[in-house]
């Protein structure tokens, strides 16, 4: 049996897909959808709820999210469905002001959390200790740590996010949640 500990922050710990189209189309609801193509981005949850959301629609899998992005600027795909924030910082990357995010709401929202055994105390500060030590690394330098979070979060990642930011909210967990030593 497995028990799911969340600290439930709903502007930290929820993500949501939706829709990715060109600026000017007129796709959004669940009826302009039918008998379109949809791409999907891989390990998205967007294929099940494009299947609720619209079933008349088309699903068609990508290789990777960049391939979605190339598909939907060639006409290959009428939208990219997939992760809310990696879409929306993709797009404002590779194609600033040719896209938007539709429909207002999102076609599905999830908690994100890390599942540990039940009752194992000494696995779950091994996993805390793990996530800790990757935002210290990330505060103090490493070279190493930088870049990897970088490659998601930093001025040339998928989602570019001030540094500051990211410093004050690693050092806010750090210091609040876990109480680790900044130095």
């Amino acid at each position: 049996m497995l028990a799911i500990r969340i600290d439930w922050k709903p502007s930290l710990s929820q993500a949501s897909d939706r829709l990715l189209v060109k600026q000017d189309s007129p796709l959004g609801t669940s009826a302009s959808l039918a008998n379109r193509r949809l791409g999907v981005a891989p390990y998205s949850l967007a294929a099940a709820a494009i299947r609720v959301f619209q079933p008349q629609a088309t699903i068609v899998p990508l290789s990777s999210i960049e391939a979605g992005f190339t598909a939907l600027r060639n006409g290959q795909v009428d939208a990219l469905a997939g992760d809310t924030v990696v879409l929306a910082g993709l797009s404002q990357r590779l194609d600033p002001g040719a896209n938007k995010l539709v429909p207002a709401e999102p076609l599905v929202r999830y908690g994100v959390a890390c599942m540990v055994p039940e009752n194992n105390s000494q696995f779950l500060g091994l996993v805390n200790l793990a996530i800790a030590s990757i935002m210290q690394g990330y505060l103090i330098g490493q070279p190493e740590v930088v870049a990897q979070i970088n490659r998601w979060f930093g001025p040339d990642g998928i989602v570019p996010i001030d540094a500051r930011i990211l410093r004050d909210f690693f050092e806010r967990q750090l210091m609040v949640r876990e109480q680790v030593p900044l130095e």
